[in-house]
């Protein structure tokens, strides 16, 4: 065996995840490359390239952008996200999402509009917002 191949390892993806625990509030805009999990308080605008999950005590105030939501929590703003919306039994949701799948259990709360479409954009929302409004 050479030792080029001793040494050679196999690179492996990078899996970013975050987390807010409960009893912290951030006020601010949330980015991310990965995944993120809320168990306590965001006030603010949230973008996300992986999947969003909003734990049983976590609360959103803003609009959020992601490849896929779970929601078990209380979200107030849009969500725009790319493949799936879970709304679990006690999620609480104020404000329309915008996706090409949801699926909602009974005992969820949802007041808004739900557009489904494949391959949502931000600017496909403010188009349909836009024709909305007229």
């Amino acid at each position: 065996m050479s030792k080029a191949m001793i040494f050679k390892q196999k690179t492996q993806p990078i899996t970013i995840s975050n987390r807010l625990l409960q009893g912290t509030t951030v006020t601010g805009t949330i980015q991310s490359e990965g995944d993120f999990r809320i168990d306590g308080t965001i006030e603010g605008n949230i973008k996300i390239k992986g999947k969003l999950v909003i734990g049983p005590e976590g609360l959103v105030k803003g609009t959020v952008e992601c490849a896929s939501a779970k929601i078990e929590g209380n979200l107030t703003g849009d969500i725009m996200a790319d493949d799936i919306v879970q709304l679990l039994a006690q999620s609480i949701v104020k404000g329309n999402i915008y996706t090409s799948r949801i699926i909602m259990e009974e005992g969820a709360i949802f007041n808004g509009q739900c557009i489904m479409k494949s391959n949502v954009s931000k600017k496909q929302v403010t188009k349909q917002e836009e024709s909305l409004s007229v």
